[in-house]
């Protein structure tokens, strides 16, 4: 056949579809005929090869082309009589307008689409959990779930270990969120499905997986459904810590929610979260410590912190105050009772086999002087197996047997003691409102009050140090003795150190991991200075690291 004959019926089916852009017909059909078909239907016509048939309404247009490729005529035909030759016909093209599906038939669609995209979702949050995959479930949709469930919106699951979906919760942007949330709950016992608790690990999970800026509409939704429930804290803590929340966190919540009993309660819950909350240590590398770094440059600058350009949410960076305020009779107690005075911060440790309690408040037998704040990063080794000194620290021991002593380099440092300069009332007020400490007071304050914020540093009533979380530097040990002594040591054997400065004496509380530890108790043990392990610390008002975990 030469190539003009091929092309012969390309260009008649282009025909065709300009036939259906053109006139809105429902469907235009091109078809071969043979000339048998043509003898009966239309004796009068000869050489007729093919026919483009737009089909309306009410009749079809039928016109007649040779097999070069020429129209010969175009006449109306009825739908019965179009029938018939169309059977004895084949069909080459044909254009027409998709049919609109019934809502059962767009179930069954969804279904098929939905198997796809679950898959998709099960091999993602497996490859996250670095775990194999489960059996793919059985899949259903329905027109509409239970909506009362805060945490499994959208989704249900049987006895059996089916999924369910909401047929209007599938055509959401946050779709894909949906799917990760069930794919994480399949991958746990089929008797474990059914309570809320791993359906708020699955949002947790999939807003993780999610790209920050798509997770806006997926948060709002699912803080919705919690809102005003038992559940609002929780959710507002994982929502805080999507970004912290890693791959292995994820793995030991999947591990314990296997283990436990089904529907466990909540409270027992928080509990448990909180263990692994308290656990989590993130392997940061340089870039997130120069961050640290940058941010604790910018907090001797209030201003430069409302536009600060180190943000780094996975560890919480923000600001943090400390004051000296003269005139509220802020001083230390050690063995203090809670009940005696408002706690600021109040650190457990252990004495020997006895447990021993060291209380800062509003009232006390001893009046603080001064408080110093250490943070020194400079030597620090990242390792997602902990800290590991990259070698100044140890060779500034060294050094000591040498005779030679030197000062570690230091990442941020600040004091503050007493000051009596006065205040107007603004600046009254904004400082009663900074010592609460709270973190949203502080951001607000900022951006509020900067000035304020700014003649409150210069008054020196006030100094801002950075605060940040889940890094590894937790409180260690204990030191008290005299105050040289025990700066001293602080500042040599530690990460952090926050120093209490009394009228005979000093606390520090320090965080001295790995090689640094070894020489905290060298030197402690050389001197006078007492050192004691840490067992817990709790600050509401900040004066020392703390987050506080919501429970129910």
């Amino acid at each position: 056949m030469p190539r003009s004959a091929r092309e012969v019926p390309k260009e008649i089916a282009a025909f065709g579809e300009r036939q259906f852009n053109e006139t809105g017909a429902a469907a235009v059909e091109v078809l071969r005929v043979k000339a048998a078909t043509m003898r009966k239907h239309f004796s009068k016509l000869r050489g007729v090869t093919y026919l483009v048939s737009v089909i309306s309404l009410d009749r079809v247009r039928v016109y007649f082309f040779t097999q070069a490729g020429v129209m010969v005529i175009g006449e109306n035909l009825e739908p019965s009589n179009y029938a018939a030759i169309r059977r004895s016909s084949r069909l080459l093209a044909k254009f027409e307008k998709p049919r609109e599906l019934t809502p059962e038939e767009k179930r069954i669609e969804a279904t098929e689409e939905l198997r796809s995209e679950f898959r998709k979702a099960l091999r993602r949050v497996s490859r996250f959990l670095a775990s194999k995959e489960p059996d793919f479930p059985n899949l259903f949709v329905a027109k509409a779930l239970d909506a009362s469930q805060p945490q499994s919106f959208g989704s249900a699951f049987t006895d059996d270990g089916e999924v369910v979906f909401d047929e209007g919760q599938l055509g959401q942007s946050w779709s894909d969120a949906l799917l990760s949330r069930v794919a994480f709950v399949v991958m746990l016992p089929v008797k474990q499905r059914q309570s809320e608790v791993p359906s708020l690990i699955g949002n947790s999970l999939a807003t993780t997986l999610m790209k920050p800026n798509r997770r806006s509409e997926w948060l709002k939704n699912w803080q919705g459904h919690s809102k005003d429930t038992a559940w609002t804290p929780l959710v507002e803590h994982l929502a805080t810590h999507v970004d912290t929340y890693r791959s292995p966190q994820y793995q030991w919540l999947r591990t314990l929610l296997s283990r436990t009993e089904p529907n466990p309660s909540l409270t027992d819950f928080s509990h448990a979260l909180k263990a692994i909350h308290d656990e989590c240590v993130l392997p940061i590398g340089t870039e997130e410590y120069h961050k640290i770094a940058g941010y604790a440059n910018e907090c001797s600058s209030p201003r430069k912190l409302q536009n600060s350009r180190f943000e780094l949410p996975s560890v919480h960076l923000s600001p943090r105050v400390l004051s000296v305020p003269e005139g509220l009779g802020l001083s230390l107690g050690k063995g203090a009772r809670a009940d005696e005075a408002e706690a600021w911060a109040q650190v457990s440790f252990r004495e020997g086999n006895a447990a021993g309690t060291l209380q800062i408040g509003q009232s006390g037998t001893q009046r603080i002087e001064r408080i110093d704040y250490i943070l020194n990063l400079e030597d620090v080794y990242p390792s997602t197996g902990g800290h590991i000194s990259q070698g100044s620290q140890i060779i500034q021991r060294a050094l000591q047997f040498f005779g030679v002593r030197s000062n570690p380099l230091i990442t941020f440092q600040a004091e503050i003691a007493p000051s009596d300069s006065t205040l107007n009332a603004t600046e009254r007020a904004v400082l009663e409102r900074l010592l609460l400490g709270k973190r949203e007071i502080v951001l607000n304050s900022l951006i509020g009050s900067p000035h304020v914020v700014d003649s409150l540093v210069k008054k020196k009533r006030i100094v801002i140090v950075p605060d940040f979380h889940h890094l590894g530097v937790k409180p260690d040990f204990l030191l008290h003795g005299e105050y040289e002594g025990v700066l001293k040591i602080a500042l040599e054997n530690s990460l952090e150190a926050t120093v209490f400065r009394l009228e005979e004496s000093a606390y520090a509380v320090v965080s001295s991991p790995s090689t640094w530890r070894r020489g905290l108790l060298l030197d402690s043990s050389r001197t006078s200075v007492s050192l004691w392990p840490v067992v817990e610390v709790l600050s509401e008002r900040r004066i020392l690291r703390h987050e506080p975990f919501p429970t129910s």
